[in-house]
């Protein structure tokens, strides 16, 4: 089995989670703090709260995301890639419905608020990719194990 050089032991699954959650609010804080004036300026109060509303749709479906994850973390890299793939559509599903949603039931301005789902969700993909990592086994890689289970 090849090791990769300086790999650290596997995190505990809360610490990641935690680790995730701290991420993921502090992407869209960002993104918030950094939209608030621009969209306020361009949009007025509802495209403010479009703003708002479509960061808390993407901040939910990225927590639905990491539910396959948590599910697959005593599996190999390889048995766990099945998960990984179904957590994107978990998320990209919620997203899709939260969007729906929020979009139809608060009667926000359309444009604001699917131009702040877009960024919302692309933000969160930081945070995701970054927990979906972390349950990656430590000390082999995929395609180590790939080619040593093939022997």
């Amino acid at each position: 089995m090849i090791e990769r050089s300086g790999s650290a032991p596997a995190a505990d699954p809360t610490t990641s989670y935690r680790r995730f959650a701290a991420t993921a609010l502090a992407c869209v804080a960002g993104a918030a703090l950094l939209g608030t004036l621009p969209t306020l300026r361009l949009a007025g109060e509802p495209g403010l709260i479009a703003m708002f509303a479509a960061l808390a749709a993407g901040l939910l479906a990225s927590v639905a995301g990491t539910v396959p994850i948590v599910l697959a973390r005593h599996r190999s890299p390889l048995d766990a890639m099945p998960a990984q793939m179904g957590a994107m559509v978990v998320r990209l599903v919620a997203i899709a419905i939260l969007g729906l949603s929020f979009g139809v039931g608060f009667g926000l301005p359309p444009a604001a608020f699917l131009l702040w789902l877009a960024i919302g969700h692309c933000v969160l993909l930081i945070p995701d990719t970054m927990f979906a990592r972390s349950f990656v086994a430590a000390g082999a890689s995929a395609p180590a194990q790939l080619v040593e289970e093939r022997r």
